[in-house]
């Protein structure tokens, strides 16, 4: 499944470069989504990127992430902390875009679900780990995080609500396992 997704994402991002799909028409942003009422923008701006940097980056890291996350909770609970975390995170984000005067600020990427795979790994390695071992097998990884989000344009406020709500689904899916 996570060779699917990075495929998607790969084909998006070549039909974004030759110029079949509007990096515009699929990005997120609050004016978009809910005053334009265009609800799939949610989903289809985690699947553009904006560089073959933001790709690579984001397929590196989604592979290495999402194959600890895809083995310790299956495929399909792969599939809900990834999608679900996106959905959630993006909203809260948009939100919090809106309230700060940021409606028509513009996100794309897949990293919004990296770092919800980021945050629910940490829910894992913590549990295998304990507090403090948890945290220090995941401290290169929650730099990174930190240091990425808070570029400039980088929608760090999607990193944080996504990595919350991964951290978030990973707690409660452990709970219902």
């Amino acid at each position: 499944m996570l060779f699917i997704l990075i495929g998607i994402n790969i084909i998006v991002y070549i039909l974004q470069v030759t110029g079949k799909i509007n990096s515009e028409k699929i990005a997120q942003s609050y004016d978009a989504v809910f005053r334009r009422k265009e609800y799939y923008r949610i989903i289809t701006s985690a699947f553009g990127h904006a560089s073959v940097y933001h790709i690579l980056f984001n397929m590196l890291a989604l592979y290495n992430v999402g194959n600890a996350i895809q083995l310790y909770f299956g495929i399909k609970g792969f599939l809900i902390i990834y999608f679900v975390s996106i959905i959630i995170g993006h909203i809260l984000s948009l939100l919090i875009h809106h309230d700060n005067g940021e409606s028509s600020l513009y996100s794309l990427g897949a990293s919004g679900g990296v770092c919800a795979l980021i945050g629910a790994l940490l829910v894992v390695m913590i549990h295998l780990y304990g507090f403090i071992g948890g945290i220090s097998q995941m401290l290169l990884s929650l730099i990174s995080l930190v240091v990425i989000s808070i570029l400039p344009g980088i929608d760090g406020t999607n990193h944080i609500c996504c990595f919350a709500i991964g951290i978030a689904i990973a707690y409660i899916m452990m709970l219902i396992i």
